[in-house]
């Protein structure tokens, strides 16, 4: 990425994924994107405003709380200063229910806040309704995907998702 060109072009900010977590055994370890520092450091040179996710795999709150502490590990260096965010939309978390969800977003969002950062939740439109109590997580904003060109105007979103190839 051409992060000069990309700022040329009008983008006010960018989306890092920091990376994941992964089940081994019974381990729980994380994997860093690899591009990430790559674009990190591109996007603060080119003075484009930063922020960052975390791809969730976590089935507990300590593995939560876990995905949150990697990705303040990683961003250490670099300005952040858009949301760290926890994307919510595994399939394989669905089955451990809507209470344990948010319980795990909320580890995610409050280890983040007494970081320094501001915490957001990432989800399509299904979880939100779903598989978020999105009630336990008023104090946070939320990135709602929802491909179409329009979205449901009664889901509390800061960010609304269109596409994921735009231009």
């Amino acid at each position: 990425i051409n992060w000069n060109k990309v700022k040329a072009d009008g983008y006010d900010f960018a989306f890092i994924r920091v990376g994941y977590g992964t089940h081994s055994g019974s381990a729980y370890k994380h994997v860093t994107d690899s591009r990430f520092h790559e674009y990190a450091k591109g996007a603060n040179s080119a003075g484009i405003p930063l922020g960052t996710y975390v791809y969730c795999y976590a089935r507990t709150v300590e593995e939560a709380v876990a995905d949150a502490d990697f990705a303040i590990g990683k961003m250490q260096g670099y300005t952040i200063s858009y949301p760290v965010v926890i994307d919510l939309e595994a399939t394989r978390l669905t089955s451990l229910g809507k209470s344990r969800i948010t319980d795990i977003a909320v580890a995610f969002c409050d280890r983040v806040r007494a970081a320094g950062y501001i915490p957001m939740v990432y989800c399509n439109e299904n979880w939100y309704k779903s598989y978020i109590d999105t009630s336990r997580l008023s104090d946070v904003d939320f990135w709602v995907a929802r491909y179409n060109s329009k979205y449901n105007t009664g889901m509390k979103r800061t960010i609304w998702q269109c596409c994921s190839k735009g231009r």
